[in-house]
């Protein structure tokens, strides 16, 4: 029972961790717009092209 709690715990610390970098990559993303094209910040951030073409089109409207 110990174990599958402290795994539990594990997994809630690695995701609270992945959403953090996405947040981060996002903001990283978000800031590039205005100075690279969209294939350049998806490839120096790691976030899918069209992720990147979305922040474009919802940063202009």
């Amino acid at each position: 029972m110990r174990l599958k709690a402290l795994l539990d715990e594990t997994s809630r610390l690695q995701t609270a961790r992945d959403e953090g970098k996405i947040e981060r990559d996002l903001e990283i993303a978000t800031n590039l717009l205005d100075v690279l094209d969209d294939e350049t910040i998806s490839l120096k951030t790691g976030l899918p092209l069209n992720t990147i073409q979305q922040l474009r089109k919802s940063s202009t409207t």
